[in-house]
């Protein structure tokens, strides 16, 4: 089984480690769970369609995640990248220390 390297996640800044994916030009589908009479829409579940990756970021505090060379990945194969350089980076600080 292969490792799930959102694990190794954690934010430089605020030190929370949920990731979100920033997404543009998305279509999204949303099932509406309640109308009332004065016109205001609940929704229930909701799915995304096409659009374009602009950046990983932690969810907390809207950080994005860089890559080695300061860039900003837009897709998984540059955010798996840059994980794993994240990972060495650490493994490296703490034989260090």
């Amino acid at each position: 089984m292969e490792e799930n390297l959102i694990k190794t996640y954690q934010c430089e800044k605020c030190g929370h480690t949920t990731l979100e994916e920033v997404m543009e030009n998305v279509v999204q589908l949303s099932t509406v769970s309640h109308l009332d009479e004065s016109g205001c829409v609940d929704y229930g579940e909701h799915s995304s369609q096409e659009g374009d990756v602009v950046q990983y970021q932690c969810e907390t505090c809207g950080e994005p995640v860089r890559a080695e060379d300061g860039t900003i990945p837009d897709n998984g194969e540059d955010l798996r990248d840059a994980l794993k350089f994240r990972v060495r980076i650490g493994q490296c600080a703490e034989k260090s220390e």
